[in-house]
């Protein structure tokens, strides 16, 4: 999951093109209305809801890790060898 979520973020190609995406709606916004404050906020809050969102969604997604079991036979014992008699 942490990978995939590295992934999605710290791509170059991916930021860019989802920067500069989000930066054009904003601006699209902006220039129809002039709250560019607003605008930028809400843009904002989409980018982290949708990395928070999809966050949620691979964890719940992902397979446990399988448990590690410890091996029941022993090299040493620390009983003697005559304690059952």
């Amino acid at each position: 999951m942490g990978q995939y979520l590295n992934l999605m973020k710290l791509s170059s190609l991916a930021s860019g093109i989802g920067f500069a995406e989000l930066t054009y709606q904003v601006r699209q916004i902006e220039s129809y209305n002039a709250h560019a404050l607003e605008a930028f906020a809400v843009g904002t809050a989409l980018y982290l809801l949708t990395g928070i969102v999809l966050g949620l969604l691979l964890a719940r997604l992902n397979p446990a890790p399988a448990k590690r079991v410890k091996p029941k036979t022993r090299i040493f014992s620390l009983r003697s060898p005559h304690h059952d008699r």
